[in-house]
């Protein structure tokens, strides 16, 4: 199943492993995926994820932080090393999280869902704007 739309999304992960299955997963759904090992080398891509996605597994407080310096906003979502994190990227303000090892399709449907939250967000900032 492919998503009727090409959002931008932005991986980071020192991981090299998770950023290429993250992104084998994702780009067979039709997501233009962006991938980076740092944050220092992610600001490249930044702009470019205004109003999307972020995934990480790492500084979740700091992405959150350039997430929300993005114009739109972009959600962010945490890759976790098991359900024992949840809890802690959520504190860090997190949209979602998915927990590794996870199944094959669950990063699709987790970005699908913070992608149609974002989606929503928006038409009411425009609907808002419009009044």
């Amino acid at each position: 199943m492919s998503w009727p739309f090409n959002p931008p999304l932005l991986v980071v992960s020192e991981d090299r492993v998770l950023r290429g299955e993250l992104a084998r997963v994702l780009t067979k759904q039709s997501w233009d995926v962006l991938c980076f090992a740092d944050w220092e080398h992610a600001t490249t891509g930044l702009p470019q994820a205004a109003g999307g996605i972020l995934v990480t597994d790492h500084s979740w407080d700091q992405a959150v932080e350039v997430a929300k310096q993005l114009d739109p906003p972009a959600l962010v979502v945490a890759v976790c090393d098991g359900p024992h994190h949840i809890k802690e990227a959520k504190e860090a303000g997190v949209y979602d999280t998915i927990v590794r090892p996870f199944e094959a399709m669950e990063p699709a449907w987790t970005v699908a869902c913070a992608w149609h939250f974002a989606s929503c967000q928006a038409e009411a900032r425009s609907q808002c704007d419009a009044a």
